[in-house]
């Protein structure tokens, strides 16, 4: 599993963010030789498993569960991950 600390807008302003994740590389396709020997490429596969938020609670760093919004921001997430995986 991997841990990644990224931002999001939310309502107009950056928030910090920690997420949990499974990567798997993908895996180029072969197309140059005999028919039965080509495959297709396979893409990039992220599996994202929890997000918290980053916050302050009486002067102390915490981090809130809130992966309930996986569920309305998950491809944003994995666009992050993306971009920063790919960099």
């Amino acid at each position: 599993m991997n841990t990644e600390e990224i931002q999001i807008e939310v309502a107009g302003k950056e928030l910090d963010f920690v997420v949990e994740f499974n990567f798997t590389k993908g895996t180029p396709g072969v197309y140059h030789l005999a028919p039965e020997n080509c495959y297709p490429a396979e893409p990039d596969e992220y599996e994202v498993f929890a997000l918290y938020a980053i916050g302050y609670e009486q002067g102390k760093l915490k981090q809130y569960d809130v992966s309930y919004m996986l569920e309305f921001i998950n491809d944003e997430v994995v666009e992050i991950l993306e971009c920063i995986i790919n960099d």
